[in-house]
């Protein structure tokens, strides 16, 4: 096998241990859920707003969230 090296070198810098939480709760049938979203801020860059929505779009998911409460819920994860 041949080792080659990436043309274009990057190290991440995002440390998502420090990513402050929000929680977003959802009322369905009388039983309330809730889940914690990564909150993004301007410092986390362009990296950390891939993994907020990302994150964001699987737990939408997992509330079973429409497409109005996704986009009314949005803002809720960004500082």
């Amino acid at each position: 096998m041949v080792n080659v090296q990436p043309c274009v070198k990057y190290e991440s810098k995002l440390d998502i241990s420090k990513i402050k939480e929000v929680k977003i709760d959802k009322t369905e049938n009388g039983v309330k859920r809730s889940k914690y979203f990564p909150q993004f801020t301007a410092s986390m860059g362009v990296e950390g707003l891939i993994h907020v929505v990302d994150y964001f779009n699987k737990n939408a998911t997992k509330l079973n969230f429409t497409t109005a409460e996704k986009w009314a819920n949005f803002d809720e994860v960004l500082e």
